[in-house]
């Protein structure tokens, strides 16, 4: 849901979202988690594409996206 040019948090939020050592000068995604009520915030490096092309299911789908067609959502409500 969101991006970052590189790693925005503190030294201790690193150790705890992710898991392996990654660069902290690449990108950063904000992750709504799929069935779950969580957010995430994970290294690019750890991010595996998902071609199931079925929607997301996550509360928060509908306050970043507008409607999703073909596998993949278009931007809206909040972006920053």
């Amino acid at each position: 849901m969101d991006a970052h040019t590189g790693y925005e948090g503190t030294d201790d939020l690193a150790g705890r979202v992710s898991a392996t050592a990654t660069d902290r000068n690449r990108p950063w995604y904000q992750i709504l988690v799929h069935n779950r009520e969580i957010e995430t915030y994970e290294a690019e490096s750890n991010l595996e594409p998902d071609e199931s092309k079925e929607p997301v299911n996550h509360p928060y789908v509908p306050v970043f996206f507008n409607e999703f067609e073909d596998g993949s959502y278009s931007v809206g409500g909040m972006v920053n």
